[in-house]
């Protein structure tokens, strides 16, 4: 009898202890943290494929990675012209990224509530770092910039020089403005500037750098209040020196089907155009120029003043804001690493890298500038130290900003005037 029954005995012991060892598992397993080797943190961008945006990226990610061994960083670059549909698509699942990498201004804060809070997590940025006034919305900081955004002249020395101008005295008046493209149309073969208006951008770059003279700050922080409207006098001049501009030839054939990244760009690098609206950030700026033409055959400028004399233009007119950042995700199940990797995104040795591989102004406060050897971004670190104020197309709406760069096409294609134009925008504006 008990040699019949031994089998079974044995066989429920096996079961209870495999079914003992089985729930030990499963509680071992719920009680302990996922490894970090399943960890892979997801970061949408639109910038790292960029080959001179890549060294900085490839750094960042391989010493993050070092310090937290098995984590995983991924680093999904999204086409830029589809970024912020894409983006709004995940920001209505809630689901994608856990880090987002940002435009200042409005892009960023018209989706400010998809970004988790960071002013009680960043104490130690808010003190390094300048540029965050793009990224906030009523006091509430929700991404941490890693670069400045400003617009600022760039003209051809040599074409200067053909044309019979001073390439070392740019002009500083709309009237000599006026001068410089004569002689720039009339002595070369070349455009006195290229305009890429393809996207909307030309004309309200043109705003940012002519209105950067005309506002006071708290005129502009009334403009983003809805407090001064867009019929104001100043900017119907604005439109009306772009108008004349156009009317002048001076943006050549073609502005609103030429689309501004790269192929304006390319328009001034090859000679075909004296001078060039440009950025300060990591693209169409002091670096990419100087590369392709020469250190010493780009020179760069403030944006001419609307006033009858420089003695008149004031100190803040360089228009420049915080310029991209990164913002984690609410929706992220991985915040506290999150944070770590945007604190060490924008680390100054980091940033060094993005500056020396991209020409970046960073947002480093403390950048050391004793080795930088150019003179467009020497003159571009004075401006920021002296004479900064907002651009202002970033102080208007989504809406308002899409009805903007409509409105500048139109101009540029003779199908609205100034005034129309500016009562257009202030139909937007009162709706929004």
């Amino acid at each position: 009898m008990a040699e019949k029954t031994m089998p079974k005995l044995l066989i429920d012991r096996a079961l209870s202890l495999a079914g003992f060892m089985a729930t030990a598992a499963l509680v071992i397993a719920a009680s302990s943290p996922t490894s970090a080797a399943d960890v892979v943190l997801k970061v949408w961008d639109f910038k790292s494929a960029d080959p001179v945006v890549r060294p900085y990226i490839d750094h960042v990610v391989e010493g993050f990675e070092a310090q937290h061994p098995g984590v995983t960083v991924e680093h999904v670059m999204q086409p830029h012209d589809q970024y912020y549909s894409i983006l709004g698509t995940a920001i209505g699942a809630k689901s994608g990224p856990d880090i987002v990498l940002i435009h200042g201004g409005t892009n960023g804060k018209e989706r400010a509530d998809a970004f988790v809070p960071l002013d009680d997590k960043i104490d130690e940025l808010q003190a390094a770092l300048v540029g965050w006034d793009a990224f906030m919305v009523e006091g509430k900081t929700f991404a941490v910039p890693i670069t400045l955004q400003g617009f600022a002249l760039y003209y051809n020395k040599a074409l200067y020089l053909e044309a019979g101008l001073d390439p070392d005295d740019p002009p500083q008046t709309w009237a000599e403005l006026v001068d410089v493209c004569d002689a720039v149309m009339s002595e070369t073969s070349a455009n006195c500037f290229t305009m890429g208006d393809k996207e909307g951008f030309g004309v309200t770059w043109l705003l940012n750098v002519l209105g950067a003279d005309l506002f006071s700050p708290e005129e502009l922080a009334q403009f983003e209040l809805g407090e001064l409207p867009w019929t104001d006098p100043r900017l119907v001049e604005i439109f009306e020196r772009v108008e004349d501009a156009n009317e002048r030839g001076w943006f050549g054939k073609g502005s609103n089907s030429t689309a501004m990244f790269p192929d304006s760009f390319e328009v001034f690098m090859r000679g075909d155009a004296a001078n060039v609206l440009g950025l300060v950030s990591d693209t169409a700026n002091w670096a990419q120029f100087e590369d392709f033409l020469g250190q010493n055959q780009v020179g760069t400028a403030m944006f001419v003043s609307l006033k009858d004399s420089p003695a008149q233009a004031t100190m803040q007119r360089f228009p420049v804001q915080g310029g991209i950042g990164f913002a984690m995700t609410n929706w992220s199940q991985n915040q506290d690493l999150a944070l770590d990797y945007v604190r060490f995104l924008s680390q100054p040795e980091n940033l060094r890298i993005f500056f020396e591989s991209a020409g970046a102004i960073v947002s480093d406060k403390n950048f050391d500038q004793s080795e930088v050897e150019s003179p467009g971004a020497q003159k571009i670190f004075e401006w920021i130290g002296c004479c900064g104020t907002l651009p202002m197309s970033a102080l208007t709406t989504v809406d308002g900003y899409a009805e903007l760069k409509r409105q500048g096409q139109l101009l540029l294609n003779g199908e609205t005037t100034p005034t129309a134009m500016v009562e257009a925008l202030q139909v937007t504006a009162a709706q929004n």
